[in-house]
């Protein structure tokens, strides 16, 4: 399975491109300095609806964040090319976002390094019926080109023994509501979902969770689907209380359903979703700065990417500070 990430660059292209996007930044980049609290938190404005609220919860209760002794600047993007080159360029400070990228864009001589964890893979697949690993073999699977789709591939073949286009189909989707869609159309069979996506194919079609995150989890191994990726700048002593406030955000989430869902319309989920997601903690977040545990399941995570073709390499210590 030849799946690329929509920010990863053809080998001939990376120097160049890399070297691009760094040149961009001269001296003008805005990382933050010892003497300035303020941290700049990019995210995606068309994100996931959940995961990617982070930032906004922690700038508009600031108290989160000021009780670590920090304030967070929510800074949207568009689009993912946007904020990655931001981190990259230190425009913003720290991002919600996958190992693939990090570990990417590290081997190309970015500036960016993973410092915690939000989130394990929380990857599933929906349907009109409930399957099993035997149920997979010659069925279609509607799926993005991103690392989520990677990550799938990774499970399906540790957990199942199947692989990608040779054991069972796969159908592109842009989105994941793109591949609901092609399920609720009957031009594919499953598809890959994780939360909030997963419960709005649920709440909305009256699809079935075919086969549930923990059906699929690879043993022996957390699969981090988030983390908390900063650009080199921010400092050593920030990190901690970087964590501590994304922590406290989440905390929020999961005890302010009405709340949090509110906010996640904002994000594009249709109302109640989020609120269905927090009621059945659907999306538990694992939030830490990442220890030696977490930098081992990261390299091993990284190494089953580039064995799907989904990135050219990475750094042979993962992508972290030294």
């Amino acid at each position: 399975m030849r799946v690329r990430f929509a920010h990863s660059l053809a080998p001939a292209a990376a120097a160049v491109s890399v070297a691009a996007v760094l040149g961009a930044c001269g001296g003008g980049a805005s990382g933050v300095t010892p003497t300035d609290n303020t941290v700049k938190f990019g995210y995606w404005s068309a994100g996931t609806g959940y995961y990617a609220m982070i930032p906004k919860v922690l700038e508009e209760h600031p108290e989160l964040a000021s009780a670590s002794g920090i304030t967070i600047k929510a800074v949207p993007f568009a689009n993912l090319q946007d904020l990655y080159a931001a981190t990259t360029q230190g425009r913003v400070d720290i991002e919600i976002g996958g190992p693939g990228p990090a570990g990417s864009q590290a081997q190309q001589g970015a500036p960016v390094s993973v410092i915690g964890t939000e989130a394990v893979a929380n990857i599933g697949l929906v349907g009109k019926t409930p399957t099993t690993c035997a149920g997979l073999k010659g069925k279609r699977i509607a799926q993005g080109a991103g690392e989520s789709a990677a990550i799938l591939g990774i499970e399906i073949n540790q957990v199942c023994g199947l692989k990608p286009k040779t054991d069972y189909g796969v159908v592109p989707a842009s989105t994941p509501a793109d591949a609901v869609a092609q399920v609720v159309a009957g031009t594919a069979d499953f598809a890959l979902t994780w939360e909030p996506h997963t419960s709005r194919g649920v709440n909305k079609y009256g699809l079935k969770r075919s086969m549930k995150p923990a059906d699929l989890k690879v043993d022996g191994h957390d699969l981090w689907q988030f983390v908390i990726i900063a650009n080199d700048r921010l400092p050593n002593e920030r990190i901690k209380p970087v964590m501590e406030a994304v922590k406290s955000a989440a905390t929020w989430m999961e005890t302010h359903p009405e709340e949090s869902d509110k906010m996640a319309v904002g994000f594009g989920q249709e109302p109640g979703t989020v609120k269905t997601v927090i009621a059945e903690k659907a999306a538990p977040f694992d939030i830490h700065v990442v220890d030696d545990t977490d930098k081992k399941n990261v390299v091993w995570e990284l190494q089953q990417v580039k064995d799907l073709g989904a990135i050219d390499g990475f750094p042979a210590n993962g992508p972290f500070r030294k």
